[in-house]
């Protein structure tokens, strides 16, 4: 008999079929990583959108000097205040509401809109009114008060979603803000 080096053809199958199932197992690893890394990414889009628009929306309540009277469950309206130099000039009425493209926002009367947050799919807004004239927030409702004096606070019912990732990322939030030119009036003459 002559002495024969090297693999039988079983042992070569063998080994072929373990680096088959070790090369297997590790594109299923980088696959699972990348779609990890995408859903990260995709949370921290909408994160970093729910936080800089709510800031945003929050800050435009606070500096207004009223709610009008317009304004509902769907859109609402400030007058003075600030938002962003691209829904408004300094000091100029502008409206808020969730379109198809996103938060967008405009001078009141103007139907034109910038869009700010695109990631927006839904916000309802609630309006809190002084209905007995005592300073503070009796319920919110959904459409804003006649006088424009009486409506104290906004609450906001936002979602944002994101569909880049394979699995879609949402995000609710309910937030509120104050108009605080009024709700300081109110309670200086209060007192």
């Amino acid at each position: 008999m002559r002495s024969q080096s090297g693999f039988t053809l079983i042992e070569l199958m063998v080994a072929m079929a373990l680096s088959l199932l070790l090369i297997l197992a590790a594109i299923s690893l980088l696959l699972t990583n990348q779609r990890s890394v995408e859903t990260q990414r995709a949370v921290m889009g909408v994160h970093d959108e729910l936080r800089f628009s709510v800031e945003m929306l929050m800050r435009a309540v606070r500096t207004s000097d009223a709610v009008l009277s317009t304004s509902d469950a769907g859109r609402l309206a400030l007058s003075g205040g600030t938002l962003s130099p691209s829904c408004a000039s300094e000091g100029q009425d502008f409206w808020v509401e969730v379109t198809d493209q996103g938060l967008a926002c405009g001078p009141v009367g103007e139907p034109e809109a910038a869009v700010l947050f695109p990631l927006a799919q839904e916000l309802i807004f609630s309006y809190g009114h002084d209905d007995n004239a005592t300073g503070s927030v009796n319920g919110f409702h959904p459409q804003a008060a006649a006088d424009p004096a009486d409506t104290l606070a906004v609450r906001f019912d936002y979602t944002v979603s994101s569909s880049s990732a394979r699995s879609p990322v949402t995000q609710n939030l309910r937030f509120h803000a104050t108009v605080r030119s009024l709700v300081l009036a109110r309670r200086e003459f209060a007192q």
